[in-house]
């Protein structure tokens, strides 16, 4: 299921001030923010910085963790790789994504199917809301998975970030889920090494 949310923000949103579209994965390839990610009565919150192929994933742990407990996961679309990297252990560990088909959210969103392999069947507009301050269109919409399967989405898209996706759910599968932006910023002005492994840190497959 998680691969249609996977594939909501995926490449274009390149100075035009006019809103695109929150379902096309041709949007919003730069941005950064917190996610809320709300499923099966657990919440999970993750600070996400996105470059083009490039996604950067910061879960946010209690101040009382302990540094083992930090991490940052990289993941490099265009190498088709995942990396973990433990800042309390100075180390990192490279998967390739095509082992991460099982793997929950976030480590997939939002990169999974393109939209060849993802159709729209029917959307509906409804009443306005705000989401984090931000007023927001929603539609209630009936996607269709490249596997044939009907899942319907509630999308809240905020009319002064182009239409950006605030908040994302739905009630098919095994349980609701909602995934909720907040601190939005769109095309982020940010240091590149944020989406490398920091130097001196060692392979902990291989011990170098």
């Amino acid at each position: 299921m998680w691969r249609w949310l996977l594939a909501i923000l995926w490449v274009c949103g390149c100075g035009e001030s006019k809103p695109l579209d929150p379902l096309d994965p041709d949007s919003f390839p730069r941005f950064s923010g917190t996610v809320t990610v709300e499923a099966g009565g657990r919440t999970n919150v993750y600070e996400y910085d996105r470059d083009g192929n490039k996604l950067r994933i910061v879960p946010q742990v209690s101040t009382t963790a302990t540094a083992d407990q930090r991490m940052a996961i990289i993941v490099d679309q265009e190498a088709g790789t995942s990396t973990a990297i433990s800042w309390g252990r100075r180390q990192y560990y490279v998967q390739p994504l095509s082992g991460l088909s099982g793997r929950p959210a976030p480590i997939q969103w939002p990169l999974g199917e393109r939209k060849e392999r993802s159709r729209i069947e029917s959307r509906k507009s409804l009443e306005p809301e705000i989401v984090d301050g931000h007023t927001c269109a929603v539609e209630a919409v009936t996607m269709r998975s490249s596997a044939q399967a009907a899942y319907n989405l509630k999308v809240w898209s905020a009319s002064d970030l182009r239409g950006f996706p605030m908040r994302i759910e739905t009630a098919d599968g095994p349980a609701p889920i909602t995934v909720t932006f907040r601190n939005v910023a769109l095309d982020p002005v940010r240091d590149p090494a944020i989406f490398q492994v920091p130097e001196g840190f060692t392979n902990a497959a291989s011990g170098t």
